[in-house]
């Protein structure tokens, strides 16, 4: 009789043992809960130019080297409207080269030609020309009276060939301010002299404005077309150059923006860039220079 009781008892714990774990199991449910997700991105104005550098080896007087291809690429935040590019040549051709027989005389940027990929031609990215020591045989530089300082040099093309060139002074007998004149024989010296400013044919550049250091000319036409010119103020040099913005060389009248079209943040443009090596260069490595895009 013990034992049924304790039989029973038993089974009613059993029993209630199992209710109880399947009606847990039934009200068990899902849950979410969604998270809130703000992310601000600052403004940043960023580019990257690849490739970062370009070598051109193999060069030789009178030839240019193959046409080479870079992208620039707004890695930023906001939008670019606006690329110009300047050179080191001033800073690394400090002096005059002429006569001094080294390429290490010689600014490696001042032999690049460069150009984005919707324009027609290339341009100087920043190309120095120097003052003659003296007077060219069979020259005739057609001098106004009232010059007192003048500078005269050979623009020198590996295309065509060299073409002569003149600047006169200004007010004050400098180059650099009202009254300055600028002119290019238009026939280059490939195979016989072209010197004579009186007889020959030449281009006059538009005097723009000026600055402390440098008058800023125009060419529309003739062998420096397109292209801004500079000519420093004590007349010992000129600087050829169409995508500079900075500071002492607006003013142009040229179109000389690298690129104006609006580059959103991930798109990129390209370009195009050679090096050109006039007649009469020394052999060996010039300096090494660099080519700088400003965007804005």
């Amino acid at each position: 009789m013990k034992f049924k009781k304790k039989s029973l008892y038993f089974s009613i714990i059993c029993v209630f043992v199992i209710i109880s774990f399947s009606y847990s199991t039934s009200v068990v449910q899902a849950v979410t809960e969604t998270l809130t997700i703000n992310v601000t991105i600052e403004s940043s104005a960023q580019i990257n130019i690849l490739p970062a550098s370009f070598t051109f080896e193999g060069m030789y007087p009178g030839f240019y080297g193959t046409d080479q291809s870079f992208s620039v690429k707004n890695t930023g935040s906001t939008n670019i409207s606006a690329i110009s590019v300047y050179t080191s040549t001033i800073e690394d051709e400090d002096s005059n080269p002429l006569g001094a027989g080294s390429a290490t005389a010689y600014a490696s940027t001042g032999f690049i030609l460069i150009k984005n990929n919707t324009a027609e031609n290339h341009s100087y990215a920043g190309r120095l020309e120097w003052n003659l020591s003296n007077i060219l045989q069979n020259e005739s530089l057609d001098l106004d009276p009232g010059t007192t300082r003048f500078l005269h040099g050979f623009h020198r093309n590996a295309t065509y060939g060299d073409y002569l060139f003149k600047v006169e002074n200004g007010t004050a007998g400098l180059c650099n301010n009202s009254g300055v004149d600028m002119k290019i024989i238009n026939t280059p010296e490939n195979g016989s002299q072209h010197r004579n400013f009186t007889s020959e044919s030449t281009t006059s550049g538009s005097y723009e404005t000026g600055n402390e250091y440098w008058g800023i000319f125009s060419f529309t036409s003739g062998p420096l077309q397109d292209h801004c010119v500079a000519a420093d103020y004590n007349c010992t040099k000129i600087f050829i150059y169409k995508y500079d913005q900075r500071s002492n060389f607006t003013g142009c009248g040229i179109d000389s923006n690298f690129d104006t079209t609006i580059l959103t943040p991930g798109n990129e443009i390209n370009g195009m860039l050679y090096a050109s090596i006039p007649q009469g260069m020394s052999l060996g490595q010039t300096i090494i220079g660099s080519l700088t895009f400003d965007a804005t």
